[in-house]
């Protein structure tokens, strides 16, 4: 494959970042693709950013995590 394939949910990209019950199977599944065929939108940044702050405001984040 070559090019962008598959363009990725915010879902999909916070769950690989965070520790959500998806995660791991988020995580194993995003290895398994091929190298530079996974894309995600520029609105992707500002939602996974919401999504973010919307976790530390709920307290589901650890200060570390926050940090990082």
């Amino acid at each position: 494959m070559s090019g962008i394939d598959i363009y990725l949910d915010t879902s999909v990209v916070v769950a690989a970042c965070a520790n959500e019950p998806a995660s791991a199977a988020t995580i194993d599944w995003l290895m398994r693709q091929e190298p530079g065929s996974l894309g995600i939108s520029d609105w992707s940044y500002t939602e996974v950013a919401a999504a973010f702050s919307i976790k530390a405001r709920r307290g589901e984040l650890s200060p570390e995590a926050r940090a990082t």
